[in-house]
């Protein structure tokens, strides 16, 4: 019988800075963090409930794509050649072979194309969990990014066909 324990509620869990709080779940439950986290992600998503996070259909994904550059589509391949809907920021960096700092104009290109395809002023096809992620010198390393389950979905299904 457990006696003894900390409690932290998953909001407060879903504040702390990426860094720390897969430090701590990695600490705490050692090699069984990657379904957990992947569930408080994809609860502690505000943008979930946010009618404005894109959830593109494999035809819109195709639309979607058809209308992108090379850059753009080289990004969007990144994104879902990833295990699942999440992924970091360095892994599209490093497929296009550009500095984090240079895919400002893929990621406006994104909401343009996305808020084109979904008729949606507001749309967005990225939530950006938290901070970026930082060494102990402040040094940017890297964010993670998701994708809603429908488009991670129709995207691969999409570039798998093109």
């Amino acid at each position: 019988m457990l006696t003894s324990g900390i409690f932290i509620p998953i909001s407060d869990l879903n504040g702390w800075p990426p860094a720390l709080r897969n430090e701590v779940l990695s600490r705490v439950l050692n090699d069984a963090t990657k379904p957990l986290e992947e569930e408080i992600a994809g609860n502690s998503a505000q943008a979930m409930a946010d009618a404005h996070f894109a959830e593109l259909s494999p035809g819109q994904a195709r639309d979607f794509i058809a209308g992108c550059g090379p850059k753009t589509r080289a990004a969007l391949e990144a994104m879902a050649r990833s295990d699942t809907r999440f992924f970091k920021m360095q892994s599209v960096a490093a497929a296009l072979k550009v500095p984090h700092a240079d895919l400002v104009g893929v990621w406006r290109g994104l909401t343009r194309r996305v808020r084109t395809i979904t008729g949606d002023p507001k749309a967005y096809l990225i939530y950006w969990h938290g901070e970026g992620i930082y060494d102990d010198q402040e040094n940017y390393l890297d964010h993670r990014g998701e994708l809603t389950e429908l488009t991670y979905a129709s995207l691969r299904k999409a570039l798998a066909s093109t």
